[in-house]
């Protein structure tokens, strides 16, 4: 429900009480959360669906994946800039979702070129709260965003 942006099977399990609050906050392998899967198919009306949800709300915005993986890194990934940008509206919790290094380092902006994602590499650059350090950033294992362009 939450990849398909379907707030209204979401709202309607949030009714079923403590069994529904459940499922929605349930992890799918690797840790995936429906926020992860909202933010990986574009959903921005889920993603601010969960967050004014108080059974749900920040603490699941910013739950990160068994690998590190933050809803931003999914975005993108996914190259939506849409859901990059309501992030950075949620001022400093968004910033810090962001700019939040998975496992091994790998940063939002990995993510992207590891994933061919121009239109995110861009909006990076064109972030002041994000820009050129974003983009510059060395994961742990010395590989830059040129590495991830060059090895997917």
């Amino acid at each position: 429900a939450a990849a398909a942006g379907h707030t209204v099977v979401l709202q309607w399990l949030l009714s079923l009480a403590e069994s529904g609050r459940d499922l929605l906050k349930r992890r799918a392998l690797g840790g995936i959360s429906v926020a992860h899967a909202a933010a990986r198919d574009n959903r921005v009306k889920v993603l601010r669906w969960i967050l004014n949800t108080p059974a749900l709300g920040i603490t699941l915005l910013i739950a990160v994946r068994k690998n590190g993986w933050t809803i931003a890194h999914e975005a993108a990934a996914a190259g939506h800039t849409v859901v990059l940008q309501w992030l950075l509206s949620l001022a400093e919790s968004g910033r810090d979702l962001l700019k939040r290094r998975a496992l091994g380092g790998i940063s939002v902006a990995h993510a992207a070129a590891r994933d061919n994602r121009v239109k995110v590499l861009r909006w990076i650059l064109n972030t002041p709260a994000l820009g050129i350090t974003l983009l510059i950033a060395v994961r742990k294992n010395g590989w830059t965003i040129a590495h991830e362009a060059a090895a997917a």
